[in-house]
């Protein structure tokens, strides 16, 4: 509950006590009772006047910043309850060009902070990760998604388990799950040309990739976290359709979001949207308790895995519990579905779009890597995969443009500062990764274009240092998995598996959308969701 409400609630509290012990019954409107609802709608009125009015006008401690003159006393600055809220920030960046911190109100007039130039979001992000907590709202929206884990960890807990879990990422653990990915990558291919196989006379067929992808990235991570060869390729699973389920509530995300914003304690409409996707993370829960259950069985019994990875680290330290054990693989699996689906489908948009680009990737693959069916053995192929200068530059690209997840919140856990700038505890941020990747001053007066050479030395090749987390001195950041001590830890594995799956989706085919002139509808909520799940069109090329 925040400060308003809690004001609002005390008022309503004092009147109530007074009007029962000073006053006698009736005296205002001939009921106690009336008395008592009349004075209560009045206070609750006049709260209402101070948060919509008074307060952004007259009280608030960061009059000094900038805030978007088109306000509303019931949305704020959004101009529409569905409006995806990446495409709203995007104007008040622009509205604000020399800003990085500026103040904006959303529904109900809840006012937040909004960082989007790379220095104020390095400031929330590095500099003070502890004092830039999830807070109780961004749990309540990662619980609504099933993820908890190392996202919503207390600071000292969130340092702990990073720590043991980082083992589970580790270069030599990425290597090895490079084979599970190529080997489901080539699964992946020979599902789509039996789906395509009889679609058209051309040898061209139109598939959803979301559904085809999110069913491999679901198995590749079953397979290197869990040990668990779920099959989902190869049929449709119950564990893929909960997922989706789950991620695709967009509206009942924004019901959720507009009710936790306002405060964690609102209750949350139970709509039919949010009763399907609560049905979904209970299957998810099921399985996966099931799955660690059926593990543990087996470490008892002298089993013992091919390399560590997540669940076979938290089942053998006593530091996790059960609970924490299931919200951390929770976790990890929901990251690895939504990031990596998205840049897949963001990936496919973009080979459409500029063909010269997926020419180029072509070649490259194609004079680098064997053609997929004719490995058996994926070792010797690992440091070509990682090298490509081209395949590494698209890749990250794709991530900068598009930037799947667009945006974060963070809440002030003390008395802190943004860029020298006051800021009470309580106070709600919003962290916006999309602008900082199209920063003109970070990235130059292309970073608003499509261009993978940017991430191209043309003395050493791709530019690795580039991609890495952090201010640079060269101003470039890639924000898309966040920065400092909360940054994704899974950073390495998803572009791993990014990179494998690109790699044998473009050496293989020759993509397009299925109506290439067509807009790319997007919708999400904190991410960037192409509307239609990317309906591509895939045609095989020659033998590879």
């Amino acid at each position: 509950m925040n400060s308003h409400q809690l004001l609002t609630v005390a008022f309503c509290t004092v009147v109530v006590v007074v009007d029962c012990l000073y006053f006698p019954a009736g005296f205002f409107f001939g009921s106690r009772l009336l008395d008592i609802i009349c004075l209560v709608v009045t206070l609750t009125f006049c709260a209402f006047l101070y948060r919509a009015y008074l307060y952004p006008k007259f009280f608030t401690p960061f009059k000094q910043l900038n805030t978007p003159q088109d306000r509303s006393i019931w949305i704020g600055n959004l101009r529409d309850v569905h409006q995806n809220y990446n495409e709203i920030v995007t104007s008040w960046a622009h509205a604000f060009p020399k800003q990085e911190l500026i103040r904006v109100y959303l529904l109900l007039n809840q006012e937040v902070l909004l960082a989007f130039g790379p220095n104020a979001v390095h400031d929330v992000l590095v500099e003070k990760p502890y004092e830039f907590t999830p807070g109780p709202v961004l749990k309540l929206i990662f619980k609504y998604a099933g993820i908890g884990g190392l996202f919503t960890a207390d600071n000292q807990k969130h340092k702990i388990h990073r720590r043991k879990l980082a083992r589970a990422f580790s270069p030599s653990n990425i290597e090895r799950f490079q084979h599970v990915f190529w080997k489901i990558a080539a699964e992946m291919v020979t599902t789509i040309e039996k789906e395509t196989s009889h679609s058209s006379s051309n040898g061209a067929g139109v598939i959803a990739t979301e559904e085809l992808v999110s069913r491999a990235i679901i198995d590749a991570f079953a397979s290197t976290q869990m040990d668990e060869d779920l099959k989902c390729l190869q049929a449709k699973s119950p564990i893929t359709d909960a997922y989706r389920d789950v991620w695709a509530q967009n509206k009942a995300c924004k019901i959720l979001i507009a009710c936790l914003i306002n405060s964690p304690s609102t209750p949350v409409p139970p709509n039919n949207e949010v009763r399907k996707a609560a049905k979904a993370r209970k299957r998810i829960y099921d399985l996966v308790q099931q799955s660690l259950e059926k593990k543990k069985l087996k470490i008892h019994e002298g089993w013992h895995a091919e390399y560590e990875n997540i669940t076979s680290i938290m089942l053998g330290n006593d530091q996790f519990t059960e609970q924490e054990t299931i919200s951390h693989t929770l976790t990890y699996a929901a990251a690895s579905y939504e990031t990596t689906t998205l840049a897949i489908q963001w990936a496919i948009v973009a080979l459409s779009k500029f063909p010269s680009v997926q020419g180029r990737l072509h070649q490259e693959i194609r004079a680098h890597l064997p053609p997929l069916d004719a490995v058996d053995d994926f070792s010797p192929h690992i440091e070509a995969v990682k090298r490509m200068p081209y395949l590494n530059a698209f890749c990250n690209e794709v991530l900068r443009y598009y930037t799947p997840i667009s945006m974060t919140i963070r809440e002030a856990s003390q008395d802190t500062s943004i860029l020298g700038t006051p800021v009470p505890r309580g106070t709600l941020v919003l962290v916006s990764h999309d602008t900082t990747n199209h920063d003109l001053g970070a990235w130059g007066p292309d970073a608003n274009e499509f261009n993978p050479d940017r991430w191209i030395d043309s003395k050493s090749g791709f530019d690795q240092h580039k991609s890495r987390g952090g201010v640079h001195k060269n101003g470039r950041t890639l924000a898309s998995f966040s920065f400092g001590a909360r940054r994704c830890p899974g950073q390495e594995y998803a572009m791993s598996e990014f990179r494998c799956f690109m790699a044998s989706l473009v050496g293989r085919f020759a993509i397009e959308l299925e109506d290439p002139s067509a807009e790319v509808r997007v919708t999400g909520t904190f991410n960037l969701t192409p509307a239609d799940g990317v309906r591509a069109r895939f045609k095989k090329l020659g033998d590879w």
